[in-house]
């Protein structure tokens, strides 16, 4: 049975007022099929008339043109019509048997065309033809055989770049493979918040998304976020669930810094925050076995990528990466406890560009420290700290003639420890609060402040 065969037994199947939109596309694909005749008939008629034969303008196959764009609005009807609000299951249905009945279709176009370019159908047919290859997820030896054919076309910009990009995605995700721009993703269903699927190389994900004109991921994760809380807000305000969870979208960086390093390693420091925090969210009902599994994994994988980096530029200051970018780097390799050698190597080249003001001379002291404990020595400006767990009193681990300790932080432009320990104290309090009034412990214990 051809294409065009079941979508006339498909209008004959169906009741009048659901056939609109296959009748449409049975009636473009009728003219796109007889086109070149419909042509010479045309020519005919107007050299009979006496009218000259006007040059064909853009699109040049205006035929195949509507075909594609009534094809796109019966693909689309399952979401813009209202099904899916009220019945996701069935319009999942129907969305999986459009595109069945479409894939045909698109193969012909494939066979008698090659892939479809602005040139020959126009920007916004073209772009429908993407997306229904984009949904022929039931046929993926298709979608890989339209990709190299539609590259050619994005090389002499006669199609989209950030179309290409999510189909090389889609591809990939099919394949059981990483994705590379990040455009495949899912959703956080306790807080409302989408994610990437698997990812490679997310450091310079905003890299490749930037060559092919996308917007940094986290601004494209909020956008698709909203419209997932707005398909969704009933079922999700019966949770207490009142408004989506949005990532912090970098700023521009002036002229001159390496934005796109510093895009990175703030995406980076995103899920950094995951793993060094206490459990929440949705992973507060994890085991203690599989939390720290996936803080193993986020530290672990983050290690190597910092590696690449300090290899390449060196500890990234102010003038590299900006002062939130040269943060970020700085706190994950905080979090580098099990690679100490790699932490001291961070710290020996830190050091130079804190002298010149290049670095922050607080993050300074607080890797310091740091690295002498994780090489078993005492710590000098007493950053890290341990708990008294009968008296809720922060205590510095470790630590190297504490007579002189305030005047050593004074010169990295700390807070006397006394005015630090409480405020950890207190902070660790306010997270252990239930655990301690359980013992009967109502504040924390705090150092007396000299004058």
């Amino acid at each position: 049975m051809t294409a065009l065969s079941f979508v006339l037994l498909k209008s004959r199947c169906c009741p009048k007022s659901t056939i609109l939109a296959p009748a449409l596309a049975v009636i473009s694909y009728f003219i796109y099929c007889n086109m070149k005749y419909i042509s010479i008939i045309v020519a005919l008629l107007s050299l009979l008339r006496g009218h000259p034969i006007m040059a064909q303008s853009v699109p040049a196959n205006p035929a195949l043109s509507r075909l594609l764009d009534s094809l796109a609005a019966e693909d689309q009807k399952p979401y813009q019509s209202g099904l899916y609000k009220d019945h996701p299951e069935e319009a999942s249905k129907v969305f999986k048997a459009t595109t069945a009945r479409h894939i045909p279709i698109l193969k012909d176009i494939i066979k008698r065309y090659g892939y479809p370019g602005y040139d020959l159908v126009g920007k916004k047919s073209g772009d429908h033809f993407w997306l229904m290859v984009q949904h022929s997820d039931a046929d993926l030896a298709f979608q890989k055989e339209v990709l190299p054919l539609m590259e050619k076309q994005v090389q002499h910009k006669n199609a989209g770049g950030s179309n290409y990009a999510y189909l090389v995605d889609r591809i990939l995700v099919n394949k059981g493979n990483k994705q590379l721009y990040g455009t495949q993703i899912t959703y956080r269903s306790n807080i409302c918040q989408a994610y990437p699927k698997p990812l490679q190389d997310s450091l310079n994900v905003n890299v490749r998304r930037k060559e092919v004109g996308m917007e940094p991921i986290e601004a494209y994760l909020n956008v698709s976020t909203k419209v997932h809380f707005e398909m969704n807000k009933a079922s999700l305000e019966k949770r207490g669930i009142t408004q989506p969870t949005l990532y912090t979208v970098p700023e521009d960086i002036s002229s001159g810094i390496n934005k796109r390093l510093a895009d990175s390693l703030h995406t980076m420091k995103l899920t950094d925050q995951i793993a060094a925090n206490v459990r929440s969210g949705q992973y507060k009902d994890w085991s203690p076995e599989a939390w720290q599994a996936f803080k193993d994994s986020v530290f672990g994988s983050h290690q190597k990528i910092l590696e690449g980096i300090f290899n390449r530029y060196g500890f990234p200051g102010y003038d590299l990466v900006g002062k939130d970018g040269s943060q970020d780097f700085w706190l994950m390799v905080q979090h580098c406890d099990k690679w100490p050698a790699f932490q001291e190597r961070v710290l020996t080249a830190m050091k130079p560009q804190v002298l010149k003001g290049n670095a922050n001379p607080s993050n300074y002291a607080y890797l310091v420290d740091r690295v002498m404990l994780n090489t078993n020595r005492k710590q000098v400006y007493g950053s890290q700290v341990t708990y008294n767990l009968d008296s809720c009193q922060a205590l510095p681990k470790s630590l190297a003639d504490s007579s002189t300790v305030n005047a050593r932080r004074k010169e990295m432009g700390l807070e006397p420890i006394e005015d630090y320990l409480n405020s950890m104290g207190s902070m660790h309090f306010q997270m252990n609060k239930e655990f301690y009034e359980k013992k009967g412990i109502t504040k924390p214990k705090l150092y007396a402040i000299k004058p």
